[in-house]
Order: C-alpha cells, then structure tokens, then sequence
C-alpha cells in the first residue's frame, strides 16, 4: 500500500481497472494468490460512485442535498489505478460510468474513440463492442454474475471490454501491465503481477480503500463546483466579455465537474459570452454548448445512432441501414452493433463574435469542443483532422433569458442559461 497526498492523506487504492481477455477460460481464478481467499476476485472500477451517495441514497429522502451528489462529476480514474496480484489470480473490472478498460503497450496504440467509418463523412466508434463477448457483461451492479473469466496471457497482451464490465484471470509473468479507457485520455491504471512469495493486500482491504479514496475524490469535485460560481469578465472596448467553464477539472484530473461554471449568468445588451473547456492534467472530456429550439430532440443519442454493421473497420462494402432494433434484439451475424456519430456533430464551427446564438426559432451548437491539451488521437476529426475548439463565443439579440444545454451529458443536468437585461 501507498498513501496519496491531497489535501489530507487518504489511501491511494493501489489496484487498476482491467479489461484484457484474448481466450475463453475453461474454469475459474487459477492459482490464487498467497493471501486472497479462494474464489475472491479483486475489484476495480472503472470511474466511480460515491457509495454513499449512489442511487439508492440520492431516492432516500434523507439523503443530501444536490450539493452533494456524485451524479454532477465524470469520475476519470480506476479505483484502484494500480494493484498488485499474484499471477493466476482474477480481477473483475466494473463499469462505474462511461468508460473502457484495453490493455496495450502504451496510449499511443490504444484504438481512438472514434474512427472513420466506410460512409463517406460519417464517424463511428471503436470502443462499444468487446473483444471478447464470453467474459463481460452488461449489468455493473456488483453483483452482476460473470461466470466465466477470460484469461490474458502471452507476451504482448491484448484486449478491449466495450462498455461493459469484464471478468479476467491473469495469467502472465512478472511484471507490469498497463490498460486504458478509449474514451479518457489520461485515465490509465497498471496490473502488476509479483512473485508467489510476496505478500500483497487481500481484495477486502483493496476495497476498502477504494471506497475511501472515491468518497475524498468527491469532495474535491464539490469544492471545485463551489470555487466556480463567480463569474469572470473583463472589459474589452465599450464591451464585457464573459467566460462560462464547460465543466472543470480537480487539480489532479481524475473527477471532471459536468456543469457549466456558473450556471446561470446574467449580462447586458452587447456584451458577448465565451464558452470555455479547461484544460486538464489528465483524463479529458468533450462537451457541447447547445442552443436549442423547443422542438430539438437533446441527449446523447443526438449525436450517436446504433447501426448493424457486417464490414471489417477498413472494408469497403455499404453498412446496413441504421437499425434501432439493434438495440433490443441485436444485430444479425455477421454484423455487430456500432454507433455511427453525424457528421455535424462536431463539424459546426464556433460561432464569430457578436454572432446572433439563439432566437426562439434558430439552433445553435457550439459543437463537440475539448480540453485544449487533449491529445489528437481524441481531440481532431478521423476525417480531416482538424482539431476541435476548446471555446465558443457567443453574442445575442435581445433581452431574454436564453436556456443551453451540453448535448454529451443533458442527463447529468449539465444546463445553464444566460439572462440578457432589457
């Protein structure tokens, strides 16, 4: 064990949140290690709840207040982000929000989010289907059953879960073996197998810490919520410019904060707005800024659309039609479920300044927009290449109180609105 040094100690939770799986394990853990009980898998999340904040809390009618819900942040971490195992012991990999777990020899090899699909212009993803269906699953209760363990073995090895949770014997040499989330760059963990004879923690106390270090990691989110209610404006000309955070970071990068910082702003006539996405030592997000009509259909699906697909990422041949069904009954063989993204979604350009945004009848969309050190591999069109803004500014008409919302993440109430003085 370690200690990690915030702004008070608390345990670093040394384990790390795995999806690796190549074959099909014919039986249970393997060899367990010298002090794991028999038939104990370690656990490692991939993001986080707060366990006492979770859902089950926020229904209870005592439970605190919005100030203090963990369904505000993105958790950018696996918990623990580095655990020692003996060789032939099991980990099960839990999903605790939108991420993946693949293992590779470094980020640089990891498959981009989001790839060129065969359809001219259209983007799909990389990360949604797992390489390996026998040992994931889709319920990331804990207690969600994943009979059958993959075993990862070889010099070099490889695998991705898809957005699911995953169950993984390690059988594998000495050494340290390091896994990512396609989706964040910068959220990484390591597997470090040992010898038999070293003595490691057993899977109670490795939660135990877990739960610790996700519940301070909570409170630095709040903390960061709390710091960015004061707005920031500067004078330029005869006019104020106004910046709007789209979602923060803790100093540490591993909690994104999925609100706009502030919320709620009130300005003058002429004055312009910038919507701004921070930059972050680690783990980054894409968000929007969405002006949108009342009749605008919002959410992540906006941007997303299931579709069965027979062809290899590099084929040729024409996709099938989108298929919502796919979703429900799956897809048929040999195609698999992807999610293609419009091509609009992240190709609209910011606007100029003092550019009209919103009126009751026109819709505005910043576009996806990302932290400004995000690395290419997530932060530039598969197509052109072309970075993505991490700004968007932004002018409007009239007196009136104009409501926007990030398209990525409307369920976690990530809104704000903006109130123009007659």
């Amino acid at each position: 064990m370690r200690y990690r040094t915030r702004h008070r100690q608390v345990w670093l939770v040394t384990t790390a949140f795995v999806a690796a799986t190549l074959a099909a394990a014919p039986g249970g853990a393997g060899a367990a290690g010298a002090t794991q009980p028999a038939g104990e898998d370690y656990v490692v999340t991939m993001g986080a709840v707060d366990p006492a904040l979770g859902p089950e809390a926020v229904a209870d009618p005592e439970a605190p207040t919005e100030a203090s819900r963990t369904d505000r942040f993105e958790f950018l971490a696996f918990y623990p982000d580095e655990l020692r195992i003996h060789r032939g012991d099991t980990v099960r990999f839990r999903r605790d929000g939108f991420h993946t777990v693949e293992f590779a020899r470094s980020e640089d090899e990891v498959h981009r989010f989001l790839r060129r699909d065969e359809l001219v212009g259209v983007t799909a993803t990389q990360s949604s289907v797992p390489s390996d269906p026998s040992c994931v699953g889709a319920d990331d209760k804990p207690s969600a059953p994943i009979a059958q363990p993959c075993v990862i073995s070889g010099t070099n090895p490889t695998f991705q879960s898809g957005w699911r949770s995953a169950r993984l014997t390690f059988d594998l040499p000495p050494g340290t073996y390091q896994y990512f989330c396609q989706i964040h760059d910068g959220m990484a963990g390591t597997i470090q197998i040992v010898d038999d004879d070293e003595d490691i923690p057993t899977p109670a106390e490795i939660e135990a810490d877990r739960v610790e270090t996700v519940h301070a990691d909570t409170i630095d989110g709040a903390a960061v919520i709390e710091a960015g209610q004061t707005p920031k404006v500067e004078v330029v000309g005869e006019n104020r410019v106004w910046t709007v955070k789209v979602g923060d970071f803790t100093a540490d990068g591993r909690v994104a904060v999925l609100r706009f910082l502030p919320s709620s702003l009130t300005i003058e006539p002429d004055d312009e707005v910038v919507f701004e996405v921070p930059d972050s030592p680690s783990g980054h997000e894409i968000h929007t800024a969405s002006f949108p009509a009342d009749a605008y259909p919002l959410g992540f699906l906006t941007y997303l659309h299931p579709t069965c697909d027979p062809d290899e990422l590099d084929g040729g041949a024409p996709n099938v039609p989108l298929q919502w069904q796919a979703l429900i009954v799956g897809c048929p063989a040999p195609a698999t479920l992807e999610f293609q993204v419009q091509p609009w979604a992240w190709q609209l350009p910011a606007r100029a300044p003092g550019d009209v945004v919103a009126t009751p009848v026109t819709v505005h969309d910043s576009g996806f927009m990302v932290p400004p050190g995000t690395p290419c591999r997530s932060a530039c069109d598969p197509w052109t290449g072309q970075r993505r803004p991490s700004s968007s500014r932004a002018g409007f008409p009239g007196a009136g109180t104009f409501a926007y919302v990030c398209n990525v993440h409307p369920e976690w109430g990530m809104t704000g609105s903006v109130t123009v003085e007659g």
